[in-house]
This record gives structure tokens, sequence and C-alpha cells, in this order.
């Protein structure tokens, strides 16, 4: 939780994301797991187009 925490992410909206990800996911992508690496992908996907 603290790695939520010092990034500014709500531990609760980083745990359902992480929950709710396919259970088949392969080895080499738990690195997606990471909150930083969350975090990076929400704001990728968030990003205002120009």
């Amino acid at each position: 939780m603290e790695n939520c925490r010092r990034p500014g992410i709500a531990p609760a909206d980083y745990l359902t994301d992480v929950l709710e990800l396919p259970l088949g996911m392969a080895a080499r992508e738990g690195n997606r797991l990471t909150p930083a690496a969350w975090l990076a992908e929400r704001r990728a996907k968030h990003k205002p187009v120009a």
C-alpha cells in the first residue's frame, strides 16, 4: 500500500484494476502490475489529445 501512496495512487483504485486483470496473464507481463507501471499506463491511456 505504501508503494501506492508515495506516487499518489489511491490503493483501492490500483487493487480494483489489478485484480480485474485476466488470470491467464503471462509471467513476462508481471511488470505491468507494479504501482509505478500501472500509473504510467493509466496516464498514457488518459492523456488528452492535442
